[in-house]
């Protein structure tokens, strides 16, 4: 009596191995974005290494689309938003 015993294969797939990346990606992402809100609302010095950092990484995401720039510009421009 022979039993044959297929091998099956243990690991991720090419698409899911992109899905993970996808994920890691955004999630990264996500907690970087969390943290430069922290600090702005926090009123964080930009003299820290750490916050200048995270400005700096997630400048280029919140830049692209404004809104960072209008919301939490001067007074001027968000009056100009409110009337």
């Amino acid at each position: 009596m022979t039993e044959l015993v297929e091998q099956t294969k243990i690991g991720a797939s090419n698409s899911q191995k992109t899905e993970y990346l996808i994920y890691y990606f955004f999630g990264a992402l996500e907690a970087l974005l969390a943290f430069r809100l922290i600090f702005k609302l926090a009123g964080a010095s930009l003299n820290s290494g750490f916050v200048r950092m995270i400005y700096g990484l997630t400048g280029i995401f919140c830049g692209s689309c404004g809104v960072c720039h209008r919301c939490l510009g001067n007074s001027e421009t968000s009056a100009h938003l409110i009337g």
